[in-house]
Formats: C-alpha cells, sequence, structure tokens
C-alpha cells in the first residue's frame, strides 16, 4: 500500500528507494544492503525518513521493503535524521532534493528522475 507525499498520487517504497538512490548516486542495490559503511547510513536512513513522512506503510513494512530492516532500525533512521535535519544544510536540501524527484515523478511532469547536473 502506498500513501501521499506532496499530491493526489501514491508513493511507494520503491519509488523513494530509486530517488534516494539516484540523487546520492548509489546503486539501490548497495544503498539498501545490510552494508554499514558510512558512505551509505545515512543516505538509507533519509529514505526510510522520506518513506515513513510519505506513510508508505507501517515501520515493520517499510524496513522489510528498505533491505530486510527491523522496524527500531526505521525508528532510530528517523530520529536521527530529525536530529541531523536540525543542524545539517545538506541533510535538509538532500530531503527536499528527494521529495522533488517523487513530486516530479509520480505527479507525471517527467518519466524518469532528473539530477540537479542533467537540468543545469
Amino acid at each position: 500500500m502506498a500513501h501521499q507525499l506532496g499530491g493526489p498520487a501514491m508513493v511507494t517504497v520503491a519509488q523513494v528507494k530509486r530517488a534516494a538512490s539516484e540523487h546520492y548516486k548509489i546503486p539501490i542495490e548497495r544503498l539498501f544492503s545490510k552494508v554499514r559503511m558510512r558512505d551509505v547510513l545515512v543516505p538509507r536512513q533519509s529514505a526510510m525518513y522520506i518513506a515513513t513522512e510519505a506513510k508508505c506503510g507501517s515501520l515493520t513494512k517499510i524496513g522489510r521493503d528498505m533491505g530486510g530492516f527491523d522496524h527500531t532500525t526505521v525508528m532510530g533512521a528517523n530520529r536521527r535524521i530529525q536530529m541531523l535535519y536540525q543542524t545539517d544544510p545538506d541533510i535538509r536540501f538532500a530531503l527536499a532534493e528527494i521529495r522533488k524527484r517523487l513530486d516530479a515523478f509520480i505527479l507525471g511532469t517527467t518519466t524518469e528522475f532528473v539530477s540537479p547536473e542533467r537540468t543545469a
């Protein structure tokens, strides 16, 4: 089951995964694997936060669909991103860009996610 983000269309976990993967330029397979490397942790946590915000399902479902993670991992990701959002402008920018990608894709203004570099 998918739910709304910024418009009338519904957002799925798969769409959030794709938007985060493309924004951070990390392959989906790596981003949502059990790898605990620093370069994938915050991007993965950002995707979990966006999926929770978009009400893509229960925390259990989001964790499972994001690579088999437990609901407590999603809870921790949400706390971490909320904390970083207060102090880190890069996180605020990343979340805004991921939301824009989702809105553009879902509202049909593009058939693919467009990176900022390709629009310049």
